[in-house]
């Protein structure tokens, strides 16, 4: 596990607010030909039309129902990019297309820019058809990811300069894996890395977008009861505390209500 710096880490704050995130619809899933027409890519595709559509509308649920925004600290895009005072919330969002993707709505909902969290990733097993090694998308790439998905959901759009879209100062607290990965390594992983994120925190509210296998880990973990089902498509848990010493208060859990209509 690496450490963050001070830099990029709020660590005069402590978090009263997580939002868990699965990622929307994927394309491999409704196209199973897909993987044998992108070889270089097959364990990254992009979400589907409807799993756009379903990350919009996830967006508007934590943009309505968070709670942090109560504590009178602004949340939007800061005129000074990275650099800016800190937002009330910050998205902490797995490397692969799929979950950038399913960030992209939510962070201008909230007007906020995403990072980059190796900790996040995929979990991928013995098993899985290793042709080649997933690889972790170039960072200077996600601007141009997000301003397409924003464009197909009919979103405003987003602010040209590229730091205000991604936080490219913020050092992952965890290594991108090294797959294939036994299931207890990638599960504990997931649990290693919100350890690190609440224990030095970039801000009072996280938001983790993630994959099927992490928010499994992730919400057992902060409700203390596992996810018995495989999560929908852009489920959510979400999670407050009045402290950094209190008991985490379950508000939903592996939650579709917000995409019941478009959810598989």
């Amino acid at each position: 596990m690496k450490s963050h710096t001070p830099a990029q880490t709020g660590t005069g704050c402590e978090v009263h607010e997580v939002w868990v995130v699965r990622h929307g619809e994927r394309q491999d899933y409704v196209d199973p030909t897909w993987p044998d027409t992108h070889a270089d890519t097959r364990h990254d595709p992009p979400l589907t039309y409807s799993g756009m559509l379903l990350a919009h509308a996830t967006g508007a649920r934590i943009a309505s129902q968070s709670i942090t925004g109560g504590l009178g600290i602004a949340v939007g895009y800061p005129e000074g990019g990275a650099d800016a005072t800190p937002a009330a919330a910050a998205i902490l969002c797995s490397p692969f297309l799929r979950t950038i993707q399913t960030a992209s709505p939510i962070a201008a909902k909230l007007g906020i820019p995403i990072r980059i969290e190796n900790g996040l990733a995929e979990g991928l097993r013995e098993g899985y058809e290793f042709t080649c090694q997933p690889r972790m998308l170039p960072v200077v790439q996600v601007p141009a990811i997000m301003s397409s998905v924003i464009s197909e959901c009919g979103l405003p759009a987003l602010p040209a300069d590229p730091t205000r879209l991604v936080d490219t100062t913020y050092v992952s607290v965890h290594d991108f894996p090294t797959y294939p990965e036994a299931r207890p390594v990638f599960w504990q992983r997931f649990k290693d890395t919100v350890d690190a994120l609440l224990s030095k925190p970039p801000a009072p509210c996280l938001i983790l977008v993630t994959h099927g296998y992490g928010f499994q880990s992730i919400s057992e973990k902060l409700a203390g009861k596992p996810v018995e089902d495989t999560p929908g498509y852009c489920a959510v848990s979400h999670f407050w505390r009045d402290s950094s010493t209190a008991p985490w208060t379950v508000r939903a859990f592996a939650d579709c209500a917000h995409t019941a209509q478009n959810n598989p």
